[in-house]
């Protein structure tokens, strides 16, 4: 008789387990299962139709650009640059906020100016000043090109031009 303790196999005779001590109990089978009765089956409910997408307002900004940046998040992040104006800097108020002790509340305007199919940027309420391409920029701001390097305090950004945008 198998000890259901240990899982040693006594003598049939045996009323406790030779190995663990543990009782030993007569196998007796188990009653074999009753099926339970299968209910009928229910119909499908019929699919609801989808609603339709909804239409993309006229007021919404293309996308034509990103920021990315490694320096904060070692696998990167980005912040997406819209058509017109895009505030950046360290209050939640901006477009893009880069979280920077060292970058000013309202540092940088990066802009798309789709008549003339060209990037600008422009230092506002500089502190500090910011570097593009490693030149020093203090007051004012000049044309922004694909893969411009931007460092703004502490934080080193890579300017990326969505290709339809790309005039290069």
């Amino acid at each position: 008789m198998r000890c259901y303790n240990c899982y040693w196999d006594n003598p049939p005779s045996a009323q406790k387990c030779e190995i663990c001590d543990a009782p030993v109990l007569a196998h007796t089978p188990a009653p074999a299962p009753v099926p339970e009765p299968t209910p009928a089956p229910t119909p499908a409910p019929a699919p609801t139709p989808k609603p339709a997408p909804a239409p993309v307002p006229q007021t919404e900004k293309m996308l034509v650009g990103f920021l990315v940046s490694y320096t904060n998040k070692p696998n990167g992040e980005y912040f997406p640059i819209y058509e017109g104006k895009n505030s950046i800097g360290r209050n939640s108020s901006n477009d893009v906020v880069i979280r920077d002790s060292s970058v000013s509340g309202e540092h940088l305007v990066i802009a798309y100016y789709p008549q003339i199919k060209e990037f600008h940027f422009d230092t506002v309420g500089l502190t500090f000043g910011i570097y593009v391409n490693g030149k020093f920029y203090c007051k004012g701001g000049d044309k922004l090109n694909h893969a411009d390097q931007i460092t703004l305090g502490s934080t080193k950004l890579i300017f990326m031009v969505v290709p339809i945008f790309n005039d290069k």
